[in-house]
Protein backbone atom coordinates (compact mmCIF):
# COMPACT_ATOMS: atom_id res chain seq x y z
CA UNK A 1 0.00 0.00 0.00
CA UNK A 2 2.79 2.44 0.74
CA UNK A 3 3.74 2.51 -2.94
CA UNK A 4 0.37 4.08 -3.66
CA UNK A 5 -0.60 6.08 -0.57
CA UNK A 6 2.76 7.21 0.73
CA UNK A 7 4.94 6.02 3.55
CA UNK A 8 4.23 5.52 7.17
CA UNK A 9 2.43 2.96 9.26
CA UNK A 10 -1.29 3.38 8.45
CA UNK A 11 -2.29 3.06 12.12
CA UNK A 12 0.27 5.68 13.21
CA UNK A 13 -0.85 8.05 10.42
CA UNK A 14 -4.50 7.43 11.37
CA UNK A 15 -3.78 8.26 15.04
CA UNK A 16 -1.96 11.49 14.13
CA UNK A 17 -4.80 12.41 11.79
CA UNK A 18 -7.33 11.64 14.52
CA UNK A 19 -5.49 13.82 17.05
CA UNK A 20 -5.44 16.70 14.56
CA UNK A 21 -9.13 16.28 13.66
CA UNK A 22 -10.19 16.12 17.31
CA UNK A 23 -8.28 19.34 18.00
CA UNK A 24 -9.18 21.34 14.88
CA UNK A 25 -12.30 19.83 13.30
CA UNK A 26 -14.29 18.83 16.37
CA UNK A 27 -15.12 15.36 15.03
CA UNK A 28 -18.14 13.98 16.84
CA UNK A 29 -20.94 11.46 16.60
CA UNK A 30 -23.45 12.10 13.87
CA UNK A 31 -21.10 14.03 11.58
CA UNK A 32 -21.26 13.63 7.83
CA UNK A 33 -17.72 13.32 6.43
CA UNK A 34 -16.57 13.40 2.80
CA UNK A 35 -12.98 12.54 1.94
CA UNK A 36 -11.41 13.14 -1.45
CA UNK A 37 -8.44 10.86 -2.09
CA UNK A 38 -9.31 8.43 0.70
CA UNK A 39 -6.57 5.97 -0.28
CA UNK A 40 -6.44 2.92 1.99
CA UNK A 41 -8.70 4.52 4.62
CA UNK A 42 -6.22 6.01 7.07
CA UNK A 43 -8.36 9.11 7.69
CA UNK A 44 -11.50 6.96 7.68
CA UNK A 45 -9.98 5.05 10.59
CA UNK A 46 -9.32 8.37 12.31
CA UNK A 47 -13.03 9.24 12.38
CA UNK A 48 -14.31 5.67 12.74
CA UNK A 49 -15.04 5.74 16.50
CA UNK A 50 -17.50 8.63 16.09
CA UNK A 51 -18.96 7.87 12.68
CA UNK A 52 -19.33 4.08 12.86
CA UNK A 53 -22.38 4.24 15.15
CA UNK A 54 -24.05 7.43 13.97
CA UNK A 55 -23.13 9.68 11.11
CA UNK A 56 -21.90 9.01 7.62
CA UNK A 57 -18.54 8.85 5.85
CA UNK A 58 -18.03 8.80 2.09
CA UNK A 59 -14.54 8.35 0.69
CA UNK A 60 -13.59 8.59 -2.97
CA UNK A 61 -10.36 7.71 -4.73
CA UNK A 62 -9.26 7.17 -8.32
CA UNK A 63 -7.56 3.84 -7.58
CA UNK A 64 -10.12 1.00 -7.59
CA UNK A 65 -7.83 -1.44 -5.75
CA UNK A 66 -7.80 0.91 -2.76
CA UNK A 67 -11.58 1.20 -2.85
CA UNK A 68 -11.85 -2.59 -2.94
CA UNK A 69 -9.53 -2.75 0.08
CA UNK A 70 -11.43 -0.10 2.10
CA UNK A 71 -14.76 -1.76 1.38
CA UNK A 72 -13.43 -5.10 2.62
CA UNK A 73 -11.65 -3.70 5.67
CA UNK A 74 -13.86 -0.79 6.77
CA UNK A 75 -17.30 -0.81 5.09
CA UNK A 76 -17.75 -4.44 6.09
CA UNK A 77 -17.50 -3.31 9.73
CA UNK A 78 -19.94 -0.36 9.54
CA UNK A 79 -22.80 0.43 7.18
CA UNK A 80 -22.07 4.14 7.75
CA UNK A 81 -18.89 3.99 5.64
CA UNK A 82 -19.07 4.07 1.85
CA UNK A 83 -16.15 4.08 -0.55
CA UNK A 84 -16.32 4.75 -4.28
CA UNK A 85 -13.87 4.91 -7.15
CA UNK A 86 -14.06 8.01 -9.33
CA UNK A 87 -13.09 7.98 -12.98
CA UNK A 88 -10.06 10.23 -13.34
CA UNK A 89 -6.52 10.21 -14.68
CA UNK A 90 -3.20 11.26 -13.24
CA UNK A 91 0.23 10.36 -14.66
CA UNK A 92 1.47 9.40 -11.20
CA UNK A 93 -1.31 6.87 -10.62
CA UNK A 94 -2.48 5.64 -14.03
CA UNK A 95 -0.47 2.41 -13.63
CA UNK A 96 -2.60 1.55 -10.58
CA UNK A 97 -5.93 1.98 -12.37
CA UNK A 98 -7.31 -1.32 -13.63
CA UNK A 99 -10.35 -1.62 -15.92
CA UNK A 100 -11.89 -4.66 -14.21
CA UNK A 101 -13.37 -2.79 -11.23
CA UNK A 102 -16.46 -1.18 -12.82
CA UNK A 103 -18.62 -2.21 -9.87
CA UNK A 104 -16.60 0.06 -7.56
CA UNK A 105 -17.17 3.29 -9.48
CA UNK A 106 -19.51 5.95 -8.17
CA UNK A 107 -22.62 6.29 -10.28
CA UNK A 108 -23.88 9.77 -11.09
CA UNK A 109 -27.22 8.93 -9.52
CA UNK A 110 -25.58 8.42 -6.12
CA UNK A 111 -27.79 10.18 -3.57
CA UNK A 112 -24.80 11.16 -1.43
CA UNK A 113 -23.04 12.90 -4.32
CA UNK A 114 -25.31 15.93 -3.96
CA UNK A 115 -25.40 15.96 -0.16
CA UNK A 116 -23.71 18.41 2.17
CA UNK A 117 -21.07 17.37 4.67
CA UNK A 118 -19.97 18.69 8.06
CA UNK A 119 -16.35 17.83 7.31
CA UNK A 120 -14.58 17.58 3.96
CA UNK A 121 -11.03 16.21 3.95
CA UNK A 122 -8.40 16.06 1.23
CA UNK A 123 -4.93 14.96 2.31
CA UNK A 124 -2.11 15.09 -0.25
CA UNK A 125 -4.54 15.60 -3.12
CA UNK A 126 -3.62 19.12 -4.22
CA UNK A 127 0.00 18.06 -4.64
CA UNK A 128 -1.02 16.22 -7.80
CA UNK A 129 -3.24 18.88 -9.38
CA UNK A 130 -2.64 21.68 -11.84
CA UNK A 131 -3.79 25.14 -10.83
CA UNK A 132 -7.01 24.76 -12.86
CA UNK A 133 -7.70 21.35 -11.30
CA UNK A 134 -7.00 22.73 -7.81
CA UNK A 135 -9.50 25.56 -8.38
CA UNK A 136 -12.11 23.07 -9.58
CA UNK A 137 -11.43 20.89 -6.51
CA UNK A 138 -11.82 23.85 -4.15
CA UNK A 139 -15.13 24.70 -5.83
CA UNK A 140 -16.29 21.09 -5.37
CA UNK A 141 -15.30 21.18 -1.70
CA UNK A 142 -17.12 24.48 -1.16
CA UNK A 143 -20.27 23.10 -2.80
CA UNK A 144 -20.26 20.03 -0.55
CA UNK A 145 -19.68 21.83 2.76
CA UNK A 146 -22.68 22.22 5.03
CA UNK A 147 -23.33 25.59 6.66
CA UNK A 148 -20.66 25.91 9.37
CA UNK A 149 -18.85 22.92 7.84
CA UNK A 150 -15.09 22.51 8.04
CA UNK A 151 -12.63 21.64 5.28
CA UNK A 152 -9.32 20.07 6.28
CA UNK A 153 -6.86 20.13 3.38
CA UNK A 154 -3.15 19.47 3.15
CA UNK A 155 -0.76 21.02 0.67
CA UNK A 156 2.80 20.42 -0.40
CA UNK A 157 4.24 23.70 -1.57
CA UNK A 158 7.01 23.50 -4.13
CA UNK A 159 9.07 26.57 -3.37
CA UNK A 160 12.76 27.22 -4.15
CA UNK A 161 13.91 25.15 -1.18
CA UNK A 162 11.77 22.19 -2.24
CA UNK A 163 12.90 22.49 -5.86
CA UNK A 164 16.53 22.46 -4.76
CA UNK A 165 15.99 19.37 -2.60
CA UNK A 166 14.23 17.64 -5.49
CA UNK A 167 17.01 18.49 -7.93
CA UNK A 168 19.70 17.27 -5.52
CA UNK A 169 17.80 14.06 -4.76
CA UNK A 170 17.47 14.90 -1.06
CA UNK A 171 13.85 13.85 -0.86
CA UNK A 172 11.90 10.64 -1.31
CA UNK A 173 9.32 12.56 -3.29
CA UNK A 174 9.68 13.37 -6.97
CA UNK A 175 12.71 11.15 -7.57
CA UNK A 176 12.19 10.73 -11.31
CA UNK A 177 12.50 13.32 -14.05
CA UNK A 178 8.87 12.63 -14.95
CA UNK A 179 7.71 13.38 -11.43
CA UNK A 180 9.83 16.51 -11.11
CA UNK A 181 8.23 17.89 -14.25
CA UNK A 182 4.78 17.07 -12.90
CA UNK A 183 5.64 18.66 -9.56
CA UNK A 184 6.97 21.82 -11.19
CA UNK A 185 3.91 22.09 -13.43
CA UNK A 186 1.74 22.59 -10.39
CA UNK A 187 3.61 25.79 -9.58
CA UNK A 188 3.95 26.99 -13.16
CA UNK A 189 0.26 26.82 -14.22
Amino acid sequence: LNDVVGGGDPRFVAQNTRDMLLKHANIREGMRVYEIGCGCGRAALAVYPEISKSGYYMGVDMIPNLIDFTRREISSQSKNFDFFAVADENPLYNDFIKPDFDHLYMKNESIELNSSFDLVMAFSVFTHLSLAEARAMLKQIWERLAVNGIAVLSFFVIDNTAREAIQKGRTNNFKSEKSAVIGDSVMDN
